[in-house]
């Protein structure tokens, strides 16, 4: 095996170890053995990883892990494992849905709360390592925030990476059930891009019913079908925007049997951008503005020059054209510098 197979072979043994309990680690003399290398090669490559910060080592009596100490794997080791292996990567997705749908529903409801692992492994029907390497990896990078409930100090300095000396193994058959967890700030965040966002206006279902994945460059193209907004629409917005490299989405050229309205909320839920035209006050254009709004698209209003724009859109942006090369000059201009971002 060269170095990187080595590597990567050693990420796999440590794999093993982290998904029974991500808090133990793994006796390093064991691992030449386990590789097939000599002492040289594995602690060449075990040195690599660990500056690297994919797996971390726990020394005894101050020497380097070499065949005294310990290592685990860390969270972003275990992410460039997910990045090697498909069937991994896909598991592991499945698993943190789960658990962050069911703390999204719990944020919903209160946003100071945190829940009990017990809580979790008991409404997810998860095994508690499932919870546990899940948890350990998303503590990782900020996607949770972890805290301890009376008793359980050690096997929580463990789980947030402050080390206790002497510390090597903990049953969590008991002391899962005191962590309390809720979602962190980054998760919070970038909840949009995961999970359902709004409330079913039309069944009043807490999460919409229908999947969907955020697409960087679709825009949502909102706006009368008459006649007299053809131009604007094939001599304006849709070369300017397909010139930039983004796609429309617009509801007249999506074809289907499913409810209009439904369709337009999924669209913009998919979309990274709106452009709605308000020109005539057109009662379903100006829900599909209202939706965009409130579903938190970057949205741009266009109008033409010599139409009025309601008392209550007057204090936003928004973009006026006297004919259609003037609103494509417009566009381009916008949606070239979104293409660099």
């Amino acid at each position: 095996m060269n170095d990187k197979e080595i590597r990567v072979k050693i990420l796999q043994v440590l794999l093993k170890r982290y998904i029974q309990d991500p808090l133990n680690y793994y006796d390093y003399y064991k691992l030449p053995n386990e590789l097939g290398c000599d002492i040289e090669t594995t602690n060449r490559n075990a040195k690599f990883l660990i500056d690297e910060g994919l797996i971390k080592d726990l020394p005894e009596k101050g020497y380097q892990p070499y065949l005294t100490g310990h290592i685990k794997l860390t969270p972003q080791g275990f992410e460039k494992l997910m990045e090697l292996n498909e069937n991994l990567k896909k598991d592991f997705e499945k698993k943190r849905t789960i658990i962050m749908t069911y703390l999204y529903d719990e944020y919903k409801k209160d946003p100071n709360r945190f829940v009990t692992l017990s809580e979790v492994k008991e409404k997810t029907n998860l095994e508690i390592n499932e919870i546990n390497y899940t948890l350990h990896y998303l503590d990782g990078f900020g996607y949770v925030k972890l805290r301890p409930t009376a008793g359980c100090a050690p096997y929580i300095a463990r789980y947030v990476n402050i080390e206790h000396e002497g510390i090597r193994w903990i049953e969590t058959r008991d002391d899962y059930e005191r962590l309390e967890i809720k979602l962190g700030e980054k998760e919070i965040k970038e909840i949009r891009k995961m999970l359902p966002i709004a409330r079913c206006f039309k069944s009043g279902a807490d999460i919409c019913p229908k999947e969907f994945q955020k697409k960087e460059n679709q825009v949502f193209v909102g706006m009368p079908f008459k006649d007299e907004f053809k131009d604007s629409y094939e001599f304006g917005i849709k070369p300017a925007l397909e010139g930039q490299g983004f796609k429309i989405w617009k509801a007249d050229e999506e074809i289907d049997n499913i409810d209009v309205m439904c369709k337009v909320c999924h669209a913009l839920q998919e979309s990274s951008y709106a452009i709605i035209n308000i020109s005539d006050w057109n009662p379903n254009v100006m829900y599909e503005l209202g939706l965009a709004h409130g579903l938190g698209v970057q949205t741009f209003i266009i109008k033409m020059e010599k139409s009025e724009i309601p008392t209550d859109l007057k204090g936003l942006e928004y973009i006026s054209y006297s004919h259609s090369n003037e609103l494509r000059r417009k566009l381009e201009s916008i949606f070239s510098k979104l293409k660099m971002k």
